[in-house]
């Protein structure tokens, strides 16, 4: 009997000594927009939290734009991502963000890339891809922001 106590204050003690830091599971949530022509995009929305403390949490997020032609094919893929560090109900902040367009040539060759750029202000992170096909360039935009209660749009 002594020996099980021993063992249950040994594993009591090695359990409060672990640091509080928690990550939660990823949440996905997607969105299909579909044009005229027969294309669409699939946008995917990742949110991962990482709790620091009860009054601090951080999270990241990542929204992925892929395109596809009318015959499914996908031409392009487009990734912003964004760090957001939040205070428990008081406020939210883009700590930093990113963007990748996934290279055109490993999909179909009739799409290039033309330019991309990720800025972040306030609880807010915004990015913005160009890409060309005959002549005609698309436009993508995606933004991630953090309320002061950490819900990731």
């Amino acid at each position: 009997m002594k020996r099980i106590l021993s063992i249950l204050l040994v594993c009591l003690i090695l359990g409060i000594s672990i640091p509080v830091s928690y990550a939660d599971a990823a949440s996905v949530t997607e969105q299909t927009t579909y044009f005229a022509d027969g294309s669409y995009c699939v946008e995917t929305l990742t949110v991962c939290t990482n709790e620091i403390a009860t009054y601090s949490t951080t999270k990241s997020a990542t929204k992925t734009a892929k395109y596809y032609d009318s015959t499914d094919k996908l031409c392009w893929k487009y990734d912003l991502t964004a760090s957001f560090q939040v205070n428990s109900g008081v406020s939210a902040t883009c700590t930093s963000c990113s963007d990748t367009v996934t290279p055109v040539t490993s999909y179909v060759a009739e799409w290039t890339f033309v330019s991309k750029s990720a800025t972040k202000s306030g609880n807010k992170a915004t990015g913005t891809a160009k890409m060309k096909k005959n002549g005609k360039v698309a436009t993508k935009t995606l933004t991630l922001t953090c309320s002061k209660n950490g819900v990731i749009s």
